[in-house]
């Protein structure tokens, strides 16, 4: 042992035991210090750091996933327009298969008001305000009678009346979807009631073929 730490132990001897007391409380928070400066200051400060690391990382998280779900409840334009499309093409080949099953089945005895009236259905803006079955003389549509150059009148045909209400535009498609669908169908006078609202449409038709 050195001369310096002989000294020093005859010192500590010398004390009395209160004075060791304060000495040995003076060693242990110099250690302390010494400990939370070179160990424990370090480690908290460390520690705080990568708890605010996380703590922005879980926050960024979390706004991610928000805007994922803004997204996601978001419409998605390109795939409305395929959805559309799709939808536009099942109704297009919905109404051609209900034309031809209803011009067909029109020429082979079924009733025509049901034809009249499932064609009406397809124009939303349309009222039916009332219907009839009469005899109908065969006149084309907007031209004077067929017998006209013969100088003889064509039978009476059996046939159906029809006055429905509505915006002139749509009586005139309602007619042009008629004439498009059933060519069999013939027309007898057709009378527009304009001078009051909605505006009135009478139809006369019958099919190729009725007889009296």
């Amino acid at each position: 042992m050195s001369a310096s730490w002989k000294k020093l132990a005859a010192r500590i001897d010398a004390l009395n035991l209160r004075e060791r007391l304060f000495l040995f409380l003076a060693v242990i928070v110099v250690c302390v210090a010494l400990a939370d400066s070179l160990w424990i200051g370090p480690a908290q400060l460390q520690h705080q750091q990568v708890r605010q690391r996380f703590e922005a990382n879980d926050a960024e998280l979390r706004q991610l996933q928000g805007d994922l779900r803004l997204q996601a409840q978001q419409p998605d334009p390109a795939r409305q327009a395929r959805e559309e499309l799709a939808r536009v093409q099942v109704l297009i080949e919905t109404t051609d298969k209900s034309i031809s099953a209803l011009s067909g089945a029109s020429s082979s005895g079924t009733s025509l008001p049901n034809v009249l009236v499932h064609f009406l259905r397809r124009h939303n803006s349309l009222t039916l305000v009332r219907t009839a079955s009469l005899q109908v003389q065969p006149t084309p549509l907007g031209g004077t009678p067929a017998t006209a150059s013969t100088g003889t009148t064509p039978a009476a045909r059996p046939g159906q009346e029809l006055t429905i209400a509505g915006p002139y535009a749509d009586l005139v498609r309602y007619v042009q979807t008629l004439e498009a669908a059933m060519p069999d169908l013939r027309w007898g006078p057709v009378i527009l009631k304009a001078d009051q609202q909605p505006p009135e449409l009478t139809l006369q038709v019958y099919l190729a073929g009725s007889q009296p």
